[in-house]
């Protein structure tokens, strides 16, 4: 099945669609637009600490960003 993240860090940090991102590097996020705020502030090559909370429970991937799809 394909997914969203297909081939993206995300995907290759485990990061899964319906996974809650709550912090980026110690930053708390509490919204969308909270996570893009703090996303749009880093550059690709950054490597970012990523809380997460999902059924499984609460854990924390670290991922290298890469560059913006153009067509995202």
């Amino acid at each position: 099945m394909a997914g969203t993240f297909d081939g993206s860090p995300a995907e290759e940090a485990g990061i899964e669609q319906g996974d809650v991102i709550v912090s980026v590097n110690g930053t708390p996020v509490a919204s969308s637009a909270d996570l893009a705020d703090v996303m749009g502030r880093l550059d690709p090559g950054d490597e970012v600490e990523i809380r997460l909370v999902n059924s499984s429970g609460e854990g924390t991937v670290t991922v290298e960003l890469d560059q913006r799809p153009a067509e995202f």
